[in-house]
Order: structure tokens, then C-alpha cells, then sequence
């Protein structure tokens, strides 16, 4: 019968047993007589006599069941610090269905699974009102992930970080490269219950950019409807996002190449990291020949279309966008030695924005340039260009060559 009872009591400690918490590291005493004391886990704790009291040294994180006497003892040893926090949230950790709080690489973390946001908002309310060094280890399903990668995302900007990706392990994680900015990706992490930690690598982050690009022949009647003012020069401005009852400015594009106001020319799409530099070309090249002093030499000169883009995104997800558009055609006028010249239009325009907005570039190329294929009928067949040089409407003068260039942050996934 003594034994009976005595299983019981082993087997329901949250019932029957008080409860102890100590820091790992830490002594504490237990007072009082003891004539005997048994240790569940004697690898998390031991015990050693103290005049008439009973010392416990704590050794390895964990919970482990003791009994002095005949009471039941359920001894919690958390990491240093955090002592409080693990007290708090074993109070707090009620308020949430299915949640308890636990150990989990070293530090204080909530377990379970979460499935409304509300919830995960309210946990992040209760970690700063408490000044909690508490860290999530929650389950959660796609959905409601991408959601609170978005709000993490949104919170890391405000407080002036990039976006590094978080890994939902046990606990969450964010690895950060940037030694100068480790107390700041600690403290802004920390509030949203997720660990940061040191990226051993040293692989530098940055946001990457998608460069949506359309090039394209635009009928001057309808660019005047865009706000295109067809300036006897270059001119890059950015277009008005109202676009009627067109979701996007590719489905205005598309919905207006349909009705025969625009014809697209090309759209390649360009991927680069933030304050990296990439180009699209679209057009041919010709042999030089130099001369040197003792052998001679082959270069290549390209003419078409070349645009080049560098974004640079700021911690708040604002741009800086830096465009290096050219435009060149061959001038037979100008040959010599066989050698026909270029006729180039090159400019370079910045422009900042605070979110996504699509810059177009027009009067990079004049309709007299479409002479020039009369005499080189090879002209007509250059990627992009051919296309628009064999135009009678540009010939005409009744359309334009524009290029739309929309940059975009790209999340990380």
C-alpha cells in the first residue's frame, strides 16, 4: 500500500509536488531536518548536506523531481538571468491554449503550436510589457507563417534593419553578419520572441530587386495620356499609378498592346542585389580591328539597346534607382575605313522612391534613325530594335520608343 501511494505521488508531481526554480549555476538551500533526500535526475542536480539544511547545485538545464522527507519537490533549473521570465511566463503561458514554457538551446522558449495571430501579437505585447528574455520555439501552419514573417519583416525595418530570414526551429532564429549592428539585431529580434545569433560565414545579406522591364512602341496620341509630354530630348519621369480599372501597370500594357496603342517590344525581367548594377542588352556588335605595335587586335562595339539598373533599398525598404540607358544605331554617313559610326543617345537619370513605381524613358531615339535601315537592310532584323525600325508608323513619326522600368523589393522567402 506505502508503495502504491508512493507511485502516485511520483506520478502526478503537478498535482502533489511544490514547485523550485533555479538558475543554472546557482545554489539554493532547502531548510529544514532532512533525514533523507532522493533525486529523480542526479545529472541536472545534486544535493550536499549545509549544517541543518540541504544545498542543491544545479549542473545542467532542465526539470527533475526530488523528495525531502516525504515531500515532492519539481525543481526547474533555467538559464542564467532568466529566472524571472520563467517564472512569469509559467503564469502567462495559461492565457494561451496548448502553450507552456520550456528550455530549448539554452535559453527561456514558449512551446506548442499557434494558430491565430491575434495570439502571436499578444505574446509580443506581453514580452515587452514584462521585459521578457523569452523566445519562441511555436509551430505554425503556411499561412499564418507568412504572416508573422511579414509582421517580423515590417517591425526589423521600422528599427532600422534589413530583413535577414528567420528560421522557425527550436528556438527561432536570425542570423546577423554585421558585428556593428549585433546589439541592435539582438534587441529588435528579441522583442518578436526570435534569437539572433552570429553568422560564423560572414556571407554579407542584402535585399534583392526585380527590375521589370518593357520596352516598347508607343503611339504619341495615347503616351499623352500617361503624362508623356515627347520632349525633343531625353526625358525619364515617373508615371501616375492610377491605371483605370487595371490591376497592374503590365495589365495596362497588355490591355492597351490589344487595342493597338502599344506594341512590347521586350520585357526582360532583371534580378540584382541591392547596390549591384545590372544590364539588359538588346541589339548586335561590329569588328574593329587595332592596330598595335607588334600584333593586332579584334574588339567588338555594341549597338542596340543597353540599360543599366542599380537599386539601392535602404533598412525602411525606400529606394535609390540609378538608370544608364543608351541607344545606338549605325550611321553609314559617318564610315571610314569601312568602319561605319554610331549614332548614340546616353543618359543617366536617379531617381528615389518610397515604394514601387514605374519610370519611363523616352526620347532615346528620333525616327530619323530609321533611315538609316534603307541602306542596311540587316538593320531590320536586331532584336528590339529591328522591330521598331521596321515600323511605318515610326517612320512616320507617330510613335515613340519607351522603356518602362519598374523596380521592386523582393521579399525573402
Amino acid at each position: 500500500m506505502k508503495t502504491l501511494l508512493l507511485l502516485l505521488l511520483l506520478s502526478t508531481p503537478s498535482i502533489q509536488a511544490k514547485s523550485l526554480v533555479i538558475e543554472l549555476g546557482e545554489d539554493s538551500i532547502l531548510q529544514g531536518r532532512t533525514e533523507k533526500i532522493w533525486i529523480e535526475n542526479s545529472k541536472l542536480l545534486t544535493a550536499e548536506p549545509a549544517g541543518n539544511s540541504i544545498r542543491l547545485k544545479a549542473h545542467n538545464l532542465g526539470s527533475t523531481l526530488i523528495r525531502q522527507n516525504n515531500q515532492l519537490i519539481k525543481v526547474s533549473i533555467v538559464p542564467m538571468d532568466s529566472k524571472k521570465t520563467f517564472l512569469d511566463w509559467q503564469i502567462l503561458s495559461k492565457k494561451f491554449v496548448g502553450l507552456t514554457v520550456d528550455f530549448c538551446n539554452h535559453v527561456v522558449c514558449l512551446k506548442g503550436k499557434l494558430y491565430r495571430f491575434q495570439d502571436f501579437k499578444r505574446i509580443v505585447e506581453l514580452i515587452e510589457k514584462n521585459n521578457s528574455s523569452l523566445f519562441l520555439a511555436l509551430q505554425m501552419d503556411d499561412p499564418l507563417r507568412e504572416t508573422v514573417t511579414r509582421f517580423i519583416e515590417n517591425h526589423l525595418r521600422a528599427s532600422g534593419l534589413t530583413p535577414l530570414k528567420i528560421n522557425f526551429s527550436s528556438p527561432w532564429t536570425l542570423n546577423y553578419n554585421a558585428a556593428e549592428l549585433a546589439t541592435d539585431y539582438k534587441i529588435a529580434s528579441q522583442k518578436m520572441g526570435v534569437l539572433a545569433t552570429e553568422n560564423k560565414q560572414k556571407i554579407e545579406i542584402a535585399d534583392n530587386v526585380r527590375v521589370e522591364i518593357q520596352v516598347t512602341e508607343v503611339k504619341k496620341d495615347f503616351g499623352q495620356t500617361l503624362g508623356l509630354k515627347w520632349p525633343s530630348q531625353y526625358q525619364a519621369q515617373v508615371i501616375d499609378g492610377n491605371f483605370g480599372i487595371a490591376s497592374s501597370f503590365q495589365a495596362m500594357l497588355n490591355a492597351q498592346e490589344n487595342q493597338g496603342q502599344i506594341k512590347i517590344l521586350a520585357t526582360p525581367n532583371l534580378l540584382c542585389r541591392s547596390g549591384k548594377e545590372a544590364e539588359f542588352f538588346a541589339g548586335g556588335e561590329f569588328p574593329i580591328k587595332v592596330l598595335n605595335f607588334k600584333f593586332q587586335d579584334i574588339i567588338w562595339k555594341k549597338y542596340g539597346i543597353i540599360l543599366k539598373v542599380k537599386p539601392t533599398v535602404d533598412s525602411s525598404g525606400q529606394m535609390s534607382m540609378q538608370i544608364e540607358s543608351e541607344v545606338s544605331s549605325i550611321d553609314p554617313s559617318r564610315t571610314i575605313d569601312g568602319i561605319p559610326g554610331l549614332h548614340s543617345h546616353r543618359v543617366s537619370s536617379h531617381f528615389d522612391l518610397i515604394e514601387s513605381k514605374t519610370i519611363a524613358l523616352s526620347g532615346l531615339l528620333k525616327n530619323e534613325s530609321s533611315t538609316s535601315t534603307d541602306g542596311l537592310p540587316f538593320l531590320s532584323r536586331l532584336p528590339v530594335l529591328g522591330s521598331l525600325f521596321s515600323s511605318k508608323e515610326f517612320r512616320e513619326n507617330k510613335t515613340e520608343l519607351v522603356i518602362f522600368v519598374t523596380p521592386k523589393l523582393m521579399k525573402n522567402e
